[in-house]
């Protein structure tokens, strides 16, 4: 493994974080409800200044927090990654099906395991999850080949399976109280509670599933679907928006302010060295529709654009920020 984390193919990614296959498949019957932003809204360079998250851009991960953005790997073609939520430890999937997870302890090496299926990873329930396919649950019945949809649930950190059964798969807070997950196969209705007691939403077509996140300390529950998101503070709705064009990854503070991935209505160029702009560049190599990392605060009617061509937000505190830092600097 050794440089696992600083070295790897300069195949460009492109920074657009891909969907679930069924939520791509769906995205057609969305086009048409795109939003378009006022253009005082398509950048906040203030307010991003003044937050803490980690992201994806180019198929790296990077951090930005309280104006200072730091590159965390050198390897293009990471896929999902996660941070625990007390900085301890940080996990990333790479293009090659390769699961990398160091420990933050000063001087620590990433140590790398081959996955079997595809898979994506969670900061939720105190630790990182990794979300597998399960393969009694074909994402299409007569097409085997594209494996099943992800129903199978493991600690990261611990190498364990987690279940809390009829919940397939789920999110919960640190401390495991609160839980929101899925029971039915196709992960169309949201449930809350273990065991499960309340229907939170509902997909409207079964196999279309949808994107959610509890924060922390499990009083706020955010969650996408269709073409709309919004958030719970303890069971209670506060706040939902609409037009967009399915959300993507989520991640909800412990004050109930929302980041995430979303396609909208402008064309974006992109050009050498990851440029992306609304203008026309020099060297442009493409052109194309835009996604971005958005902020939210309910009930704000509209959210805010943070990062162009990113995906895969999460939010992280100071102090993880400053312990992940301390560490790519002893390596």
């Amino acid at each position: 493994m050794g440089q696992g984390f600083e070295e790897g193919s300069l195949a460009r990614k492109g920074g657009r974080t891909a969907f679930f296959i069924v939520l791509l498949v769906s995205l057609a019957a969305s086009v048409e409800r795109l939003w378009s932003f006022p253009q005082g809204d398509m950048s906040a360079p203030s307010l991003s200044d003044s937050l803490c998250f980690a992201y994806e851009y180019s198929g790296d991960v990077y951090l930005q927090c309280k104006g200072r953005t730091d590159r965390m790997t050198l390897l293009k073609n990471v896929d999902s990654f996660a941070i625990a939520p007390d900085g301890s430890s940080f996990a990333v999937i790479r293009g090659n099906r390769t699961l990398e997870v160091a420990s933050t302890q000063l001087g620590s090496r990433p140590r790398a395991a081959k996955l079997d299926s595809n898979s994506e990873l969670y900061a939720s329930c105190g630790t990182i999850l990794r979300l597998s396919q399960d393969p009694s649950l074909l994402i299409i019945p007569r097409a085997p080949s594209l494996g099943g949809m992800l129903g199978i649930v493991h600690d990261v950190l611990s190498g364990q399976r987690l279940t809390y059964p009829p919940h397939r798969v789920f999110r919960c807070s640190a401390d495991r109280s609160v839980l929101a997950g899925t029971t039915d196969p196709y992960r169309s209705v949201l449930m809350e509670g273990y065991p499960p007691q309340r229907e939170v939403a509902r997909s409207p077509d079964e196999g279309f599933s949808f994107d959610y996140d509890l924060s922390p300390d499990g009083r706020f529950l955010a969650y996408g679907i269709a073409s709309s998101l919004c958030v719970e503070r303890q069971g209670s709705r506060i706040g939902c928006f609409s037009e967009l064009a399915g959300p993507g990854r989520i991640s909800v503070s412990n004050s109930g302010t929302v980041l995430f991935g979303s396609y909208f209505n402008r064309t974006c160029h992109y050009g050498p060295g990851d440029r992306i702009s609304f203008d026309p560049i020099p060297g442009e190599i493409e052109s194309g529709e835009c996604y971005a990392i958005m902020l939210w605060t309910p009930p704000d009617k509209k959210p805010t654009v943070l990062k162009l061509g990113a995906g895969e937000p999460q939010w992280i505190s100071p102090e993880t920020a400053s312990k992940l830092i301390a560490w790519k600097k002893s390596r």
